[in-house]
């Protein structure tokens, strides 16, 4: 599947034009419908979520993504991420929208969400306010970052006064640090909706830390069926956000947590043959929930 084949269209969710990104399945009768949530400063497109949704396009799913505001084609100031009550509630927004399009018209029974970096915090986030029948996938989540309390303060009040400045920086802008299979990483490097910047906005750096504090605070509470794939070479996030939600996750009675040592923070852009345990993984346990 090229991008070619793919579907995308502009939708208004809130103050934005958002571009929604729709892979096509070549079954008349779809088994579920998922929608995928990008990484920060990456799209609906980018690598990361392309082979998440071609796996899941294979097992007769309709698979929908989206570029987040500030993202890929989608309005906004590139790279700018307000608040993490923006980020969920225009997640809540769109996945309302793609619920009542294609679920609801069509009588899907499954709806899964997953989520790639930052977007497993936001599938993470969604899931606390809205009824998922399938499940949600978490592939190298952001729930957890190397932060200290001191920074964070720092960085909330620069946030207050200077939120649009570039200066922040982050390993999220690195390739070499993500992605392991070599095609992959300059499909990656390539990617002409990518900002090429080794800095990130201070207003997105103190969201991405919000938002992860946020969306944990409520693992407990959690209900979903839930599968967690983390990368033991993760140097993006740190993993043990992702074991703490595990762990509290008490009232979860469905629940799996996977790692794949030697992998790097995208997991769908590994090499052979540790890429085809992940997709192993992630295709069983989507089907044992169908």
């Amino acid at each position: 599947m090229t991008t070619n084949d793919i579907r995308s269209e502009f939708v208004s969710i809130g103050d934005y034009q958002l571009c929604v990104h729709h892979y096509p399945t070549n079954t008349p009768e779809p088994t579920a419908v998922a929608l995928l949530f990008h990484g920060f400063l990456a799209h609906g497109l980018y690598p990361t979520v392309k082979y998440a949704a071609q796996v899941l396009q294979q097992q007769r799913m309709q698979v929908f993504s989206y570029d987040m505001q500030g993202h890929g084609r989608s309005e906004g100031l590139s790279g700018y991420l307000p608040s993490a009550e923006a980020v969920l509630e225009e997640a809540v927004a769109m996945t309302r929208y793609v619920q009542n399009k294609y679920i609801h018209n069509n009588n899907h029974s499954k709806f899964f969400l997953v989520g790639s970096s930052m977007g497993g915090a936001i599938a993470l986030g969604v899931s606390q306010q809205i009824s998922v029948t399938g499940g949600v996938i978490l592939l190298a989540p952001m729930l957890q970052l190397s932060v200290s309390s001191w920074e964070q303060l720092l960085l909330q009040g620069l946030a207050a006064v200077l939120p649009t400045i570039s200066c922040i920086p982050s390993r999220s802008t690195s390739a070499a640090l993500q992605y392991r299979d070599p095609t992959k990483r300059q499909e990656c490097t390539d990617d002409p909706l990518v900002p090429k910047t080794n800095t990130i906005r201070i207003g997105s750096a103190n969201t991405c830390v919000q938002l992860t504090q946020r969306v944990s605070e409520h693992a407990s509470a959690l209900t979903v069926p839930l599968l967690i794939l983390l990368a033991e070479e993760d140097v993006i996030v740190q993993n043990e956000g992702a074991e703490r939600l595990f762990a509290t996750a008490v009232q979860c009675p469905d629940k799996t947590l996977k790692r794949y040592p030697g992998a790097l923070h995208g997991l769908l852009c590994e090499t052979r043959p540790l890429l085809d345990q992940v997709e192993q993984d992630l295709v069983e346990w989507v089907l044992a929930r169908l």
